[in-house]
């Protein structure tokens, strides 16, 4: 934790005369208040209110007024902003942010690349009801050798190793037939990174599933997005005995082979899912497998919530959204070797040149990104299809 920088931020959006209370006391909030210069009012944490050095609610309540700053030092802090604006609390700093924002000055400095998505195909085989793919306009197909290793290449050229390699984008990595080469020359070329993707898996045969392990793929992420046959067709467009049978020969192999192979399901939760998330959890956590909750969204159509406040009158970077992390740590790369946006940018509306001819080094200091990403840090967007994008703040 950078605190003298977090001090400086935060001293940068406050008055000498305003009293900063914590709202958390958990290990981020403990860690905080030993480390920091600022004088500290008052603590707010619903699980110690009976420790002596918290301030009870009720009085944070009565001292509510135009000198109070609340800093919430809790990774909820959705949820207690939503609070603070019931009890009419004007002013507050989410902690977190500012640490996100510091790595984020950093990033600037020195790029680095956390998640390589590459769509390996934009072709899909399912027809779901909340995705992308069956509208695209863009040409689909099949990511060819030549475009693959002008990656690799240009990501050595970068001297950028990412965290995880994710070969999806659009479509169905399994159309791909030289998926599991791809992955073999991943792992040979960047062994500290983890590799896998999100699959509908109903396309998996036996021989496939064999590959899955012995390519050491480190993790798959399968849409299944419902819990019963009729709901699954519909939302899908595929066949859910051939997804069962294909997914219960994973975990058995899984099982079988002692296999490190990280398993996850996920499912897009809708207005008409929601009687079934606690039964879909338990039928696959039961069974060691992971389970991923998606927020249901139009690709950068949809307004998300606001969830920082902006005081009035003063000078003030409690901001109304939070930062892309996209924006800074992920590189995409469509089937045709054009550079995305970000993975939620279906169309590659803006031009960010192709592998081919421009390197990755150019599209992470490019003017356009940097604009993007430095008005993220003043709370506005340069770019209106950033503005109506509802995954920003599912992130």
């Amino acid at each position: 934790m950078n605190i003298e920088r977090i001090d400086q931020i935060i001293k940068e959006n406050i008055r000498f005369s305003d009293k900063i209370v914590i709202w958390g006391y958990g290990k981020l909030g403990k860690a905080f208040v030993v480390q920091t210069s600022l004088h500290i009012a008052g603590i707010y944490d619903s699980c110690a209110e009976e420790q002596e050095e918290v301030l009870p609610i009720s009085e944070l309540e009565r001292q509510n007024d135009e000198r109070v700053v609340v800093i919430i030092t809790t990774y909820q802090d959705r949820e207690v902003s939503r609070q603070l604006t019931k009890r009419n609390m004007k002013r507050w700093i989410s902690l977190p942010f500012v640490i996100a924002s510091i790595e984020f000055e950093e990033h600037l400095r020195h790029p680095h690349i956390k998640n390589c998505m590459i769509e390996t195909s934009s072709i899909c085989n399912a027809r779901c009801e909340f995705c992308v793919n069956p509208s695209l306009k863009r040409k689909k197909g099949i990511m060819s050798d030549q475009v693959f290793d002008r990656i690799i290449w240009r990501l050595k050229e970068a001297k950028q190793e990412p965290e995880v390699f994710r070969l999806h984008l659009c479509g169905e990595p399994l159309l791909d037939p030289g998926i599991f080469w791809k992955i073999r020359r991943l792992k040979e070329q960047f062994p500290n990174s983890k590799t896998g993707y999100t699959t509908n898996f109903e396309l998996a045969t036996p021989r496939m599933i064999s590959e899955i392990f012995d390519c050491e793929q480190d993790f798959i992420v399968i849409s299944v997005n419902a819990v019963e046959k009729a709901e699954y067709e519909k939302i899908m467009g595929l066949n859910w005995d051939r997804l069962c049978e294909n997914l219960n020969l994973l975990i058995e192999q899984r099982d079988k082979r002692e296999s490190d192979l990280d398993i996850e399901v996920s499912i897009v939760k809708t207005q008409d899912n929601q009687n079934v998330i606690e039964e879909f959890y338990s039928k696959w956590t039961d069974r060691g497998v992971k389970v991923r909750f998606l927020k249901q969204g139009k690709w950068l159509q949809e307004k998300g919530e606001t969830l920082f406040s902006k005081s009035d009158g003063y000078r003030n970077k409690v901001f109304n959204r939070p930062l892309c992390q996209q924006l800074y740590q992920d590189i995409c790369v469509f089937s045709d070797g054009a550079y995305a946006m970000c993975c939620f940018d279906s169309e590659g509306i803006y031009d960010m040149g192709n592998v081919m001819d421009t390197s990755i080094r150019n599209v992470l200091q490019s003017e356009m990104r940097r604009k993007i990403k430095e008005t993220f840090l003043d709370g506005s967007c340069g770019l209106d299809i950033c503005k109506d994008c509802s995954f920003v703040d599912s992130q």
